[in-house]
């Protein structure tokens, strides 16, 4: 096997494990940021009313 064809059978196996190592460090990256989205639009507003007054619970006997 000549020299040449040796380089470029590694290179060529080079190229295709640095793309099976890239994409999903790829796609990690591009789920933490969907991810701090999705966070962000399950935030709910708190409310500006106030709850009112809870009604008063008559207790047996009593009498109002």
């Amino acid at each position: 096997m000549s020299t040449g064809l040796l380089f470029a059978i590694g290179v060529l196996v080079t190229v295709i494990v640095a793309t099976g190592l890239a994409l999903p460090i790829y796609g990690a990256i591009l789920d933490g940021r969907y991810q701090a989205e999705r966070r962000a639009a399950e935030v709910c507003e708190l409310s500006e009313k106030r709850a009112g007054r809870r009604p008063v619970r008559m207790t047996k006997g009593a009498e109002a």
